[in-house]
């Protein structure tokens, strides 16, 4: 009783810098009891309760930390257990504001679903009853860089910013029944200045058993939105399947490969190694000398042949073992070696274990110290981060050589899945990140300001899904940089793709351009390419039709959505309108395109569309969130044919049609 009287004494007087001016401490002068790295709650008094936590704080061990809230000071320290007897000084936080308890907010069983690994965090209660959570993430940080407070631009606001809204419509699929890969691969693999498909599925049907036989199929674009099977190949033995959306020549003879994973029975392991074309239709399967590994692939990162082994080319591989979290390994190509296989020389001679799950990897060096950092698209909800390993560092010792880091950038970003590009022509490549959060997604723009300093340039999680979003893409769309978020949300027993676009607007601002949405339960990728180069965009992915859309049962195929009609919408005036109306076009009639301006007097959800002359809809120009003001739009009408035609703005209050009249 004397220690815990002491113990409070020291928090409710503020009379703390002694035990914080100790590297160590004991128990016994917080008033707890350790024994066998175990810490006796039973004496706690409610007063102790309301500043002092007892609950796992570091990824190191499964022993008790404590958190201690000194309230004098507005700061929380972490202090961990040493186990021996003794605990150290672990984590210190400074608060914002006077707070009045903390409390425990251990992960939930979804997020040690994703990964078991998580520790509790904090939660802050402020006497202003306001209240907010320290994420692990932020108590296991290895510094406290600063966090850059720039606002972000809610770009909707300016003047001037248009909002560019094109459609994809179908126009193939395969007709082949199948559960598809992760992945599928888009190019000219065989050099003959035509564009192909690779796509890999287990033909399942009712007489065919799950998972056996294997099959990969090349489709050659001949134009038109036409198709032709080049190759066709079958594999009953054992899985062999498209790994990765990449084409490469690791071995510089002007035959391109594509990567495949099949199962060696010999190490009871999955083997990474290369399909290489030497000619339409022509393709043989190289299995590597050193890519074996336990559980499924998830990214292989293509690198220039820069700082590896005899100037080779190489690469980073992803990928997560049985029951384990995600592994890395860095790998570099040698030579083909006599017996026909691929040979890689591991650069690292262990692999490089991770915490979590991750299923994205970038390599980039966005602080241009002449090292690559790896960039993880971290699977975990709501984290409001993006982890990366830094090969500047020391790190633990399964790390070799690299140094795990988080960028904590000022909006509640997370990485799931990534790309880079150099938006601002300053050397340094900004971060696309199309994150996870709890109940919806995000996409945002992150920039590396030196020292360790990150802003959020632009961000935003309107109408997307919390995941999980399987794989970005990025093209240009009429000459916008464009990004292809697909994504999957839950509806009861289906789930719903969503193939979305943005395009950029501005240097760091970006628009949602196109959303289409298809029910599918095998969705796992999607390509953007050109892919009969007509100078339309395509969106090619694997998918399902069934239940809601298709009967009762699912069907797997190949889909081919092309680019139709473009528009773009400006704001023109941000004055408010004094009433809603949609004027006639101009010109009228028109030949391809015409200009539609419209007022809006209260912000809201608004649509447009246009109506043959029965009253059949052919186009959904847009349908989303507007502030007020007065707009004008190009409505580029290239593939529809000459005739009156009407079109309609609408909200839930208002509704005005007029009619236009086109001439070929």
């Amino acid at each position: 009783m004397k220690t815990i009287i002491i113990f409070s004494a020291i928090l409710f007087l503020g009379i703390q810098s002694e035990i914080l001016s100790q590297q160590y401490i004991t128990p016994q002068q917080l008033g707890l009891h350790i024994h066998k790295g175990n810490i006796d709650k039973s004496k706690m008094s409610s007063k102790m309760k309301d500043t002092v936590i007892i609950d796992m704080f570091n990824y190191e061990d499964d022993f008790f930390d404590i958190a201690v809230l000194y309230k004098s000071k507005n700061e929380v320290v972490v202090y961990k257990n040493c186990i021996n007897g003794s605990l150290t000084d672990y984590k210190r936080i400074k608060l914002s504001k006077d707070a009045s308890r903390i409390e425990s907010d251990s992960p939930t069983d979804r997020d040690l679903l994703l990964n078991p690994n998580l520790k509790a965090g904090l939660k802050i209660t402020y006497k202003d009853n306001s209240s907010e959570k320290i994420s692990n993430y932020r108590i296991n940080k290895t510094s406290d860089e600063p966090i850059s407070k720039a606002p972000l631009r809610n770009f909707l606001d300016d003047a001037g910013v248009f909002v560019y809204d094109i459609s994809f419509i179908e126009v193939w699929r395969s007709g082949r029944n199948g559960s598809p890969h992760r992945v599928v691969i888009t190019g000219d693999i065989d050099n003959d200045g035509k564009n192909e498909m690779i796509y890999t599925f287990f033909p399942v049907s009712d007489s065919i058993p799950l998972f056996y036989p294997q099959r990969i199929v090349v489709f050659e674009s001949i134009g038109n939105n036409q198709y032709r099977i080049d190759w066709d190949t079958i594999s009953n033995n054992h899985a062999l399947y498209t790994a990765l959306p990449n084409i490469t020549d690791f071995d510089r003879n002007g035959h391109k490969e594509f990567f495949a994973v099949s199962f060696d029975n010999n190490f009871n392991d999955n083997v990474a190694g290369l399909f290489e074309c030497s000619g339409p239709g022509k393709y043989k399967f190289y299995k590597s000398d050193e890519l074996y590994f336990q559980g499924p692939l998830r990214k292989m990162i293509y690198v220039d042949t820069v700082n590896f082994y005899n100037n080779n080319a190489g690469m980073y591989m992803c990928f997560s073992g049985s029951g384990i979290p995600s592994q890395i390994n860095e790998l570099a190509f040698v030579s083909k070696t006599v017996v026909g296989g691929f040979y890689f020389r591991r650069k690292t001679p262990q692999n490089i274990q991770l915490s979590g799950f991750v299923y994205d990897m970038e390599i980039i060096d966005f602080n241009n110290d002449g090292k690559n950092e790896i960039l993880l698209g971290d699977t975990q909800f709501s984290t409001n981060y993006i982890g990366y390993l830094d090969s500047t560092g020391f790190g633990f010792p399964l790390l070799q050589g690299y140094e795990y880091k988080e960028i904590i950038p000022n909006a509640p970003v997370s990485a799931g899945w990534l790309l880079t590009k150099d938006f601002d022509g300053d050397n340094k490549k900004e971060i696309i990140v199309c994150g996870i959060g709890s109940g919806t997604g995000s996409i945002g723009v992150v920039k590396y300001l030196g020292k360790n300093n990150f802003q959020t340039m632009w961000w935003d999680s309107s109408g997307l899904v919390a995941g999980p979003n399987m794989g970005i893409d990025s093209g240009l769309i009429d000459n916008n940089f464009s990004i292809l978020y697909p994504c999957v949300r839950y509806s009861g027993p289906l789930d719903f793709l969503n193939l979305i676009t943005f395009s950029e607007n501005s240097i760091y601002t970006f628009n949602q351009s196109s959303f289409r949405i298809i029910d599918s339960a095998a969705f796992l990728g999607a390509k953007f390419i050109d892919i009969d180069m007509d100078g339309k965009m395509n969106i090619i992915t694997s998918g399902g039709i069934g239940g809601a859309f298709g009967g009762n049962q699912f069907k797997f195929h190949l889909f081919d959505f092309e680019q139709q009609g473009t528009i773009s919408i400006q704001n023109i005036n941000l004055e408010l309108p004094t009433s809603f109306e949609l004027y006639q076009n101009y010109p009228n009639p028109f030949n391809d395109q015409t200009k539609i301006k419209f007022d809006i007097h209260k912000s809201g959800d608004y649509s447009l569309r246009i109506y043959d002359p029965i009253g059949k809809e052919i186009y959904l120009l847009f349908d989303k969130y507007l502030n007020f003001g007065t707009y004008e739009m190009i409505f580029n009408a290239y593939d529809i044919s000459t005739g009156v035609y009407f079109y309609n703005l609408k909200s839930k209050s208002y509704s005005k049609t007029r009619k236009f009249i086109l001439i070929k």
